[in-house]
């Protein structure tokens, strides 16, 4: 009987290039893409139940209409790790149910899965992917990276420390792409990934 195609799960640090992986992979396979910070963006944006549980929560982060600010949800999840963890808590279920719903689509229409999955090793993620594919860069360039997008210092290098390192991950990894370069440098890596049939 021949196998399903894969489940590839491209994780990594901020500002790693890890979704230009992710979409470059599933455009060339023709997989199902799951892209986990876009269904935390949908929940938090069109899940009244989620909403209103970070609202209670995190009541700062909320206007009286139960808009929630990005910015300083951001700011306070990052300033109070137990704060994170009760976030992850709410909105981590959501992510999951959203993950293996494209699972299941990629088994029934007989596509491989490309699931973006920023924090797999620091939530210890439960499913099973049959390839992990890591993206990394220096802290310094992410640092640099994430100045860029108008992140302040002091919650960029938050956000870093509230990672694993890319040592602690990057032994667990099927194949490692290292993006200190440009565009261009990450897009040649990717080339490579893809001639190398063994790795899908």
């Amino acid at each position: 009987m021949k196998s399903p195609p894969p489940a590839l799960v491209v994780t990594g640090g901020a500002a790693c290039g890890k979704s230009t992986v992710a979409a470059a992979l599933a455009t060339a396979l023709g997989a199902v893409y799951h892209d986990s910070d876009s269904v935390v963006r949908d929940l938090l944006l069109h899940n009244n139940s989620i909403r209103q549980a970070v609202c209670k929560a995190f009541p700062a982060a909320c206007t009286a209409d139960q808009s929630i600010s990005k910015p300083a949800l951001r700011s306070l999840v990052l300033a109070d790790p137990a704060a994170r963890q009760q976030l992850e808590l709410l909105l981590h279920p959501g992510v999951r149910t959203a993950r293996q719903t494209a699972r299941q689509t990629a088994l029934a229409e007989n596509r491989a899965l490309v699931a973006e999955i920023p924090l797999f090793f620091e939530v210890r993620c439960p499913d099973h992917f049959d390839k992990v594919i890591g993206v990394f860069a220096s802290p310094a360039i992410q640092l640099r990276r994430l100045a860029i997008r108008g992140l302040p210092p002091r919650e960029a290098r938050a956000l870093l420390e509230a990672q694993l390192p890319w040592s602690a991950k990057i032994s667990a990894c099927d194949q490692v792409l290292w993006n200190d370069g440009d565009e261009t440098c990450l897009h040649r890596q990717i080339s490579l990934l893809l001639q190398n049939t063994a790795c899908f």
